[in-house]
């Protein structure tokens, strides 16, 4: 059962979920937490076709976004923890999309070994994000992303920096796939944030908009009854993205 975060008695829906099988990660028959049986490798990540219901594709894209946030199987680990980054005073706007990046401050986590900027196709094919949403991105305009993630064992921190002003079409893209408006977050105004929690993990976004780009930050964790460990996560690094690349 899925519950909507802004009405904890909503119940969402989703296709039952596969039990885990015996094995480790990399071994023949192991199945990630929460992965559904009907789905396999990165289809996942390509529900565009139309359905004949909404509430299945839905489900899988939750269950998507979920993947994302614990696919520790898909990256290697590297590196050590990040400090947080130094305090100062005001900073200058990016001058491109890779400057944007470049800014970007140690997240929780060991760092993941992926470009730090890349086409939209390339997150679809790493399983960085679900198809729908690149499709939004291509939409607006947008043809590159930067990029900067971590990953732990279930939990990963994701950020999206992407150019220009599509604040409003990513919020509105939270709703499509079952994201609910966090109140009161505890980020300063101007930031959105959304949640969804399943009986596999919770995930966590922020949307904000900061000198001619959008940044998205995403985190992930699963596991049952970790929704406070999540928030404390989500906190930690918005607050570290947004002392970098603050909002305007």
């Amino acid at each position: 059962m899925v519950t909507n975060a802004g009405d904890p008695t909503q119940v969402v829906g989703r296709e039952s979920i596969s039990r885990i099988a015996g094995g480790a990660p990399g071994e023949a028959g192991w199945v990630p937490p929460g992965r559904p049986e009907a789905v396999e490798g990165e289809d996942i990540f390509a529900v565009a076709r139309p359905a004949r219901s909404r509430v299945p594709v839905l489900a899988v894209l939750i269950v998507a976004l979920l993947l994302v946030g614990g696919g520790v199987w898909w990256f290697a680990l590297q590196g050590d923890d990040s400090p947080a980054p130094p305090q100062g005073g005001q900073r200058a706007a990016p001058a491109s999309l890779a400057d944007a990046v470049a800014k970007l401050p140690g997240l929780p986590g060991r760092e993941r070994d992926i470009p730090a900027t890349m086409p939209l196709d390339a997150l679809v094919e790493r399983q960085l994000l679900p198809q729908p949403t690149v499709e939004v991105l291509r939409a607006a305009g947008v043809v590159e992303v930067g990029f900067r993630g971590t990953t732990e064992v279930g939990v990963t921190v994701s950020v999206f920096v992407v150019p220009g002003d599509r604040e409003d079409a990513l919020r509105d893209h939270q709703a499509e796939l079952g994201l609910a408006p966090v109140r009161d977050s505890g980020l300063s105004d101007g930031v959105g944030v959304y949640r969804i929690a399943t009986g596999d993990g919770v995930f966590r976004r922020g949307v904000y908009r900061t000198n001619g780009f959008t940044v998205v930050m995403d985190s992930s964790e699963l596991g049952a009854d970790v929704d406070k460990n999540n928030a404390a996560t989500f906190a930690e690094m918005a607050d570290r993205v947004l002392g970098a690349l603050p909002k305007n």
